[in-house]
């Protein structure tokens, strides 16, 4: 149970740093300027969040 917790609040700490990640290539100029950064973020998280959801005790 304790995993769970944290890696339920965990997730919102990896989803800020993923975004801040994505900001920094923005303004490197490897992303385009107009990218919804947490839409991003949600769809590359969405495939990992499924798979707990489907098995969570793999």
């Amino acid at each position: 149970m304790r995993a769970r917790i944290l890696a339920a609040t965990g997730a919102l700490l990896l989803d800020e740093g993923a975004v801040e990640v994505l900001r920094q290539a923005q303004e490197r100029g490897q992303l385009r300027p107009d990218l919804d950064l947490d839409v991003t973020v949600d769809q590359l998280w969405g495939p990992f969040y499924h798979r707990l959801l489907l098995f969570p005790n793999t």
